[in-house]
């Protein structure tokens, strides 16, 4: 009861303080999904009263450039390689802990739990969660099994951010979830609902209690403890655990560790080391937990999150994302889009300037000349008055708004640093290289959200890692995934009896491993590339290397996506295996090593050549533009002479205003 108390207290008080650091930036990140959903929302109140009735218009220029960065990411997975590390771990096992991983995510559907996480992180500039989590196979079983899970609303997550991230230090971070009483008194049967609000003091009701419902929190939060280590005489160290505390028997003096044969390894050296657990509760306003606490099956908090873009100024964290900068452009955009429709639904409703006498006695004539296509307009030419009453000047498209709208598109471009080449529109760059090096850089000005994935996602493969040996401890069978979708099985944890002693084959509860995840185009893609090269290389040493072509032709074919495509593959390696077998003579050799060398030769004479008339080719692109840019000047000149005429000598001055 005390223990629990002082939890939900501390508990209580940590989620409290990251509400009140994290306001400012959650408003931020609310306005931000507002501004890229469009509508009214993109027109802050006093300039949408302002307008009172004229047009209100919002042209949302913010999607496509999220789509840029968002489309650009889903076009590069994660591509995972598991290592051994120490001597007890066997490189057969990282491919199997690696293929496993694959078939998590597949399982997990988690590449929609990425797409979210980096979505609302480049967008919202708030951090985006997925989390993992375990559950049991089926109903009938004790085996569990790994699961990685999105967490669509990145604001139901109050995580500790005060310390460097992705390196395991969060000390805690809650879930948080809305339920209705009805649905509260359904699982938590035995909790007075009425006494809850009565629990929960000062602000933190308002926190625990919205007035719809009731808020639950996951509560997850490091523990201090401390563990025993032993190293053996075989070198090898040994944690002392709940499962192996027996094995650890005293032979007299001498502390001895009983393997899995039965044989003793005496203990050399033991240390006590401190360090934390991580411990899991359901909590909310009341007093008591709802469930737990209980430890967590790995040593890391399983929420995972992707990083926005970071700011700290005299202590304070700002975070920002893609759209926080273009919120101005996207309202000087809409303000004066609004504008000028307004000026040109103005310009057909220029009224007639008339005399009193002019129209009389055919006044409904003139009220209807907007409304109907009369042939003619009758008006009164009394007192020899010809003058046919006019139309006053219309309402004019100010020069000013156009220029002003060109300026927000390009305002949209710098803040955000993606350009029109990086969206496919055309812009100024005719070649191919410009139009690739505009691409690029466009793609570097965004590249630090796709980084900041890159290395959630490595992190939740460490945290995956350190939980795999904790969860499939026992001896079972997994499906692998590989690299190109196929699949492949492995028996794990099976003990075995080979010359009389207890082996257990693909033992993956022991040694330890790292891992490297790297964003890169699908495999499918790869492989298309791959099949691609492999055309283009075949093509060009079929002449000069025929001895090549058995090599090339079978990897080729094993590339190919239709069908029969790994049949054919098969039938010429056994056709071409033979030859293959015997090798070429030292003479042939030899013809094929000068062979190769005139081959690199023509292709280094010919990507120079290439070279060469690409540099000529932007070269005369840049001159090119150099007398576009001089007409246009020349126009513009013109044009400003043509609307401001200056006065001919003797002619009045024009008076200001």
């Amino acid at each position: 009861m005390a223990d629990n108390s002082t939890m939900i207290t501390t508990a209580r008080k940590r989620l409290k303080t990251v509400i009140d650091a994290q306001t400012a930036n959650r408003n931020d990140a609310i306005l931000d999904l507002k501004m890229l959903l469009g509508g009214e929302e993109q027109w802050d109140e006093a300039a949408r009263n302002s307008r009172n009735g004229r047009p209100i218009l919002s042209i949302n220029k913010l999607p496509k450039f999220l789509r840029a960065v968002t489309g650009d990411q889903r076009q590069n997975r994660p591509s995972i390689k598991v290592r051994p590390v120490d001597s007890k771990a066997d490189p057969q096992i990282a491919t199997i802990i690696e293929g496993h991983i694959r078939n998590i995510e597949y399982n997990s559907s988690a590449a929609y739990a990425y797409d979210n996480a980096f979505k609302i992180a480049t967008s919202a500039g708030f951090p985006g969660y997925w989390r993992i989590l375990t559950e049991y196979t089926d109903d009938d079983s004790f085996e569990q099994d790994i699961k990685i899970a999105p967490i669509r609303n990145p604001f139901s997550v109050y995580m500790d951010h005060s310390v460097v991230p992705y390196q395991g230090k969060e000390q805690y971070a809650f879930v948080v979830e809305t339920i209705t009483k009805e649905r509260f008194k359904q699982l938590y049967p035995n909790v007075d609902t009425t006494s809850l609000a009565e629990q929960a003091k000062g602000d933190e009701e308002s926190i625990w209690f919205d007035g719809e419902g009731i808020r639950v929190a996951e509560y997850f939060y490091l523990e201090p403890t401390t563990r025993m280590i032993y190293q053996l005489e075989d070198g090898s160290v040994v944690e002392e655990t709940p499962k192996n505390k027996k094995a650890f028997i005293t032979n007299g003096q001498q502390k001895v560790f009983m393997d899995a044969n039965g044989q003793p390894l005496p203990v050399v050296k033991e240390r006590k080391v401190k360090t934390n657990k991580v411990m899991w509760a359901k909590v909310c306003g009341g007093i008591e937990p709802l469930e737990g606490p209980q430890e967590w099956a790995g040593k890391y908090i399983p929420i995972i999150h992707v990083h926005p873009e970071e700011i700290i100024i005299e202590g304070k964290t700002h975070w920002k994302g893609l759209i926080r900068d273009a919120r101005d452009p996207q309202r000087l955009y809409n303000y004066v889009a609004s504008a000028n429709i307004e000026a040109v639904a103005l310009s057909p409703k220029a009224p007639f300037m008339v005399g009193s006498r002019q129209i009389e006695g055919h006044e409904k004539q003139w009220a209807q000349a907007h409304l109907h296509p009369y042939p003619y307009l009758i008006f009164n030419d009394e007192n020899g008055n010809t003058t046919a009453p006019q139309r006053s000047r219309p309402v004019e498209t100010q020069p000013g708004l156009m220029v002003t709208m060109q300026q927000a598109n390009q305002d949209f471009e710098d803040t955000i640093g993606i350009f029109r080449a990086g969206l496919g529109a055309p812009s100024n760059e005719k070649s191919g290289i410009a139009i690739k090096e505009r691409k690029e850089s466009s793609d570097v000005g965004t590249y630090e959200y796709h980084d900041n994935l890159n290395r959630a996602i490595n992190w939740s493969y460490k945290v995956l890692i350190d939980l795999i040996p904790r969860i499939y401890d026992t001896e079972r069978g997994l499906r692998l995934m590989n690299p190109d979708d196929t699949e492949a099985f492995a028996h794990i944890n099976k003990e075995t009896i080979i010359d009389g002693q207890k082996v257990i084959i693909n033992d993956i509860t022991q040694g330890k491993y790292d891992i490297v995840a790297t964003l890169g185009p699908a495999y499918a893609t790869q492989r298309q590339e791959a099949q691609q090269i492999l055309s283009e290389v075949l093509t060009s040493i079929a002449q000069v290397a025929p001895q090549a072509v058995p090599i090339i032709m079978p990897r080729l074919f094993k590339l190919m996506d239709y069908p029969e495509a790994a049949d054919i593959a098969k039938e010429l390696e056994a056709m071409f295996g033979k030859d293959k077998d015997q090798g070429p003579n030292p003479q042939q050799q030899a013809m094929m090593q000068l062979q190769m060398e005139k081959m690199v030769e023509d292709i280094i004479k010919v990507k120079t050549e290439s070279i060469k008339n690409l540099a000529l080719a932007e070269a005369a692109e840049v001159g090119h533009n150099m007398q576009e840019y001089q007409t246009e000047l020349d126009a513009l000149k013109l044009e400003k002479e043509w609307s401001n005429p200056q006065p001919s000598p003797g002619q009045p001055q024009p008076q200001g205003l």
